[in-house]
């Protein structure tokens, strides 16, 4: 229930509190852009260490911040919205960070673009495919950038690392975007990407692209409501690839 949860917070709640599951198998459903930093998860350091070590002590040193927003006092908070008749903060450390990475995305968009033989390629083969990446490239977009699948690369190996230790299985899925699910061409740089990390890591992967390029060429149905969000037949196709796949490793 956490809003554009990234890869990143996936690990920090599994550490946190998924462990004390004593998990035989982690499932990790990895979407093209799950590099960002999440707006729905925000934990912003205090100045003092041992405050950033308790959660107690974190959270009632955000008292005055909740009642700066109570009050509307705006110099306290930085900005407060309305959204459905509920006050909404946007702390100013957090409008600092997500303009942190809007200028890390930006960087790596450029570089795709201009350095690129695979843009330069994929820009004369498909300009319309090239320019859905462009538009697209803050959200699934910069999935195809080498520079992101740095970035994001430790984050699988601390994942591998941690199932390791606590004696779990980890299995990779990967959901393809609409526009790769629709197009005529195969365009999955992101999902050969991913398939790279997982072999190198020796972690169960399913590729879900070629199932929903397959089901979409067969019946042309609607597997999605938008880019990316699945229609109630979408989900069962999904489904009936996933639960085998996912129930042979828990056999293993």
């Amino acid at each position: 229930g956490v809003s554009g949860v990234s890869l990143k917070n996936e690990l920090s709640i599994l550490a946190e509190t998924g462990l004390t599951l004593e998990p035989d198998i982690v499932v990790l459903g990895f979407y093209l852009n799950d590099f960002q930093e999440s707006p729905g998860v925000h934990i912003q350091n205090t100045d003092f260490p041992i405050i950033n070590r308790s959660w107690f002590l974190y959270y009632a040193s955000q008292i005055p911040a909740y009642l700066a927003v109570l009050s509307g006092q705006k110099e306290e908070i930085g900005e407060i919205r309305e959204i459905d008749g509920n006050k909404i903060a946007t702390v100013k450390n957090y409008r600092k960070i997500y303009q942190q990475e809007h200028i890390r995305v930006e960087n790596w968009k450029q570089s795709w673009h201009s350095e690129s033989e695979h843009a330069g390629a994929l820009k004369q083969d498909n300009p319309d495919f090239f320019r859905q990446i462009i538009a697209n490239f803050s959200d699934w977009g910069g999935a195809w950038s080498p520079e992101m699948w740095e970035y994001i690369h430790p984050l699988f190996v601390e994942l591998k690392q941690i199932s390791v230790r606590n004696d779990f299985c980890v299995v990779l899925l990967c959901f393809p975007v609409r526009a790769q699910v629709e197009s005529d061409t195969l365009y999955d740089y992101p999902q050969r990407q991913l398939a790279k990390i997982a072999n190198e890591l020796d972690i169960p992967f399913l590729d879900l692209l070629p199932i929903m390029r397959s089901e979409y060429q067969l019946h042309s149905n609607d597997l999605f409501y938008d880019h990316c969000h699945h229609t109630p037949y979408g989900n069962k196709v999904l489904a009936k690839a996933i639960y085998p796949f996912v129930a042979n490793q828990i056999l293993q």
